[in-house]
Formats: structure tokens, C-alpha cells, sequence
């Protein structure tokens, strides 16, 4: 399926989200199929390391900072599953992994944006849909595989509102364990239709938690341009040519 059909901004519905919420702790353990595109990206099918967004079986979307070239050999796309120790994950090697072009780790929180080739098509996972359709204070719905309760590689979700627009995507403010945490980077906003407004890039954590704070959105849909084009690319390259055999 071409990435420009999934990247049509108002006129695919997505699922609509119907999240099992527990306002006190309002992170909760989740399950993938509630979540278009949602997958662990791991190293060595073991460690966990961030949240991917599945766009097409064989593209998947992440922060520019965990599209880290020089990991490529070592990270796996892993999905089906809500726990990465899971028996019935599948764990798919990424050949390709790129940052944007205009991302620059020691800068800014900028062009935070990535993508990742997998070896073989991503199976038995819905491909995201974009949209940059969204206002402030509209609600969203938040999951990733990043640390909560002391451990990271579970699938968790969770509420919040957009609080703030930038340049090129928006903050959302949550205190303590309400907040993203580590291991979410890349990890999905998704608007109540179910279509992904923002990617994680940073939390700015308060000085008593590990997580929460200020949480900063790269909005995917500013950068079709670029994700067509680095469909394009992994379209045309072979996956066993892509992979250096490390």
C-alpha cells in the first residue's frame, strides 16, 4: 500500500478510540489493537528502546533521535504484543534506519522525526493514518512502550490535552506518573477519531519523577513531504542488499 494513501489528511477515518481510563492513575496497561501502527522498537529483541509507528507494512515512523544510523544493525521493529518478553511477539530486524535530514541531537527539538525499513513487511498490525486536525485543548490519547512502574517494554495508555502549538508540534502538560516516560520517544498522540496528530520527541521531567512534566509533540503530518520520500527509498531498496550482515 502506497504511503500517500495512508497520509491523506481529511479524508480517511480512522478507529475511533475507546480507551479503558482510570482517571486516578490515568496510565493504564493497554492492549496494541487499540492502537493503529503502535510497535516496540527493541535492541536485539531484548531492550527496549522506543515507541514506532507502523505507516505501511514497510515503513515505520519513530523520533528523529531513535533512528539512530549508527544502531540500525542492533534494533527490531516489535510487534503483536503488549509486553516485548511476550512469547507471541514477532521480532522483524530494521535495515534502514534515518533520522531527518534537518535533526540535530545536541539542538533544538526540531525535525524530531525518523523512519525505519524493516527486513520483511510488518504483519497483523493497521497502519497509522496521519491528520494535522487538531486545536488546543482537544483531548488525545496517548500509548507507548516506555517505562512505567520501574519497567520499560510494556504497553501503556493513557489521556491528556493539548496545551500549547509550536512551530511544528505541540506540548501537552502532565504531572508525575500521568506523564510520558522513558522509552515513549516516538511514541503516538492520537486524536479521538483515532488518526495520529503528534510523535513524542521529549519530556521535560519534573525534579521528583522519572516521568511527566512537559511533553513536547513533533506533528507528522508537517512532514508528508519527507516521509513520502523516504517511502520512496525504502520502496526502491532491496532489504537484504540494506542490511550489512552485522
Amino acid at each position: 500500500m502506497k504511503i500517500a494513501l495512508l497520509l491523506l489528511l481529511t479524508f480517511i477515518m480512522g478507529c475511533a478510540i475507546n480507551v479503558p481510563y482510570d482517571a486516578k492513575h490515568n496510565w493504564n496497561k493497554s492492549n496494541y489493537l487499540l492502537y493503529d501502527g503502535v510497535v516496540a522498537i527493541t535492541i536485539k529483541k531484548k531492550r527496549h528502546w522506543c515507541t514506532g509507528i507502523v505507516l505501511n507494512p514497510d515503513f515505520v515512523m519513530t523520533a528523529g533521535h531513535c533512528a539512530d544510523p549508527r544502531l540500525y544493525n542492533l534494533l527490531y521493529i516489535t510487534s503483536g504484543c503488549n509486553d516485548i518478553t511476550a512469547e507471541n511477539c514477532t521480532h522483524t530486524k530494521v535495515v534502514l534506519a534515518v533520522p531527518h535530514p534537518n535533526h540535530k541531537e545536541s539542538g533544538p527539538i526540531w525535525n524530531d522525526i525518523g523512519a525505519m525499513k524493516p527486513m520483511e513487511s510488518i504483519k497483523g498490525i493497521t497502519s497509522a493514518t496521519l491528520t494535522n486536525q487538531i486545536e488546543t485543548q482537544s483531548t488525545i490519547n496517548l500509548a507507548g512502550f516506555g517505562g512505567h512502574e520501574g519497567k520499560t517494554g510494556i504497553l501503556w495508555a493513557g489521556k491528556s490535552k493539548i496545551n500549547h502549538f509550536w512551530a511544528y508540534g505541540f506540548e501537552t502538560y502532565l504531572n508525575g506518573k500521568n506523564g510520558p516516560c522513558g522509552g515513549d520517544s516516538g511514541s503516538p498522540a492520537f486524536d479521538e477519531a483515532g488518526k495520529v496528530v503528534g510523535i513524542l520527541s521529549r519530556s521535560v521531567r519534573n525534579k521528583k519523577s522519572d516521568c511527566g512534566g512537559i511533553a513536547t509533540y513533533t506533528m507528522p503530518a508537517m512532514y508528508i513531504g519527507w516521509l513520502r520520500e523516504m517511502n520512496t527509498i525504502f520502496s526502491a531498496t532491496n532489504a537484504s542488499e540494506a542490511d550489512d550482515g552485522s
